[in-house]
């Protein structure tokens, strides 16, 4: 059996729950305290929701020192951009997988992702930073497709992978199918995010 670790969102998809936002002050408290829990990794923040955000997102990363603080970036060139300009050396870089996904967001397809991933995600790793990949809505993404972007993730240098179940849709079981078929079919470490719709979230991630 292969070793799991923790990567917490707390800091970032907490803030997405109805009538909930963290002060910098709670942010900072909260990432001092997972980084004693033992977390590794803290996935802090957006650093394109502004200046206030990135400004909390250094002060996190200079003062919590036993876990590596990621930020979360759409697969844009100006997020990257900004990450790196700001000095985070942890990035997570995310795009809808699904094809209803990306025909209603964008109006594109898979090989328009493929593509987008070639040109943007050197970017970050040519600068020296860790880098990980996640797919949106995954769960809604045939395996084979996710399988070729996570594939293509791995050439490009990203050091981990995210199946993200965004729509909250799958069971136990859908989950097992989905990690195990995987694991086995592309070389990375593999996240996974679940979302709590419909009450599985917890045992989603137990079953991953």
């Amino acid at each position: 059996m292969r070793s799991s670790i923790l990567i917490d969102t707390t800091l970032r998809d907490g803030e997405q729950a109805p009538g909930l936002y963290f002060t910098r002050d709670q942010k900072l408290r909260l990432a001092l305290a997972l980084g004693e829990a033992g977390v590794p990794y803290i996935e802090a923040g957006i650093p394109a929701m502004g200046e206030t955000e990135i400004q909390t997102l250094q002060q996190i990363q200079h003062a919590e020192k036993k876990a590596k603080i990621l930020v979360w970036n759409r697969l844009r060139i100006e997020d990257i951009q900004l990450s790196l300009e700001k000095g985070f050396r942890c990035l997570h870089i995310s795009a809808p997988s699904s094809p209803v996904m990306l025909e209603k967001k964008f109006g594109k397809n898979e090989a328009w992702l493929l593509n987008e991933m070639e040109q943007l995600i050197p970017l970050a790793v040519q600068a020296s930073v860790e880098v990980s990949f996640g797919a949106e809505d995954a769960s809604r993404t045939p395996l084979k497709s996710l399988v070729r972007l996570f594939q293509q993730a791995a050439d490009l240098g990203v050091v981990r992978v995210r199946y993200a179940d965004t729509l909250g849709l799958l069971t136990p079981r859908e989950v097992q199918t989905a990690i195990t078929t995987l694991v086995r079919r592309q070389p990375l470490p593999l996240d996974f995010h679940a979302h709590n719709d419909f009450g599985l979230a917890t045992a989603n991630a137990l079953t991953a």
